[in-house]
C-alpha cells in the first residue's frame, strides 16, 4: 500500500500543479535510468516474493507463517530501497 499511495499521490499533484500537457515527451531523458532500475529493483523483488512462496513445499520443516516471517529479511529492507528510488524517480520525472 505505501508504493501505491506513493505513486498515486506523485501522479495527482503533478496532474494539480501542472494540467495535462498534450505536447509532453512520454517519459525526460533525465529519468530513463532512474526508470529502469525502479523496473529492475521491482522484478527481482516480485521474483524474491515468488520464490518465498513457492519454494514452501520444499521446505516441510517450516511452516508457510515462518518461510514468511524469514522471509521478510531480505524482503522488506529490498521493498524500502525499491520505493526509494521509485520515489526517487517520480521526483526526478
Amino acid at each position: 500500500m505505501p508504493t501505491l499511495s506513493l505513486i498515486i499521490g506523485a501522479l495527482v499533484y503533478d496532474f494539480r500543479s501542472t494540467g495535462p500537457d498534450p505536447g509532453a515527451t512520454a517519459l525526460p531523458e533525465s529519468a530513463r535510468g532512474l526508470f529502469w532500475l525502479v523496473m529492475a529493483l521491482s522484478v527481482f523483488y516480485l521474483a524474491l516474493v515468488a520464490i518465498a512462496v513457492l519454494a514452501q513445499p520444499f521446505l516441510p520443516q517450516l511452516s508457510p507463517l515462518e518461510l514468511m516471517q524469514r522471509s521478510n529479511l531480505w524482503l522488506g529492507p529490498l521493498q524500502g530501497l525499491a520505493v526509494g528510488v521509485l520515489a526517487a524517480f517520480f521526483r526526478k520525472g
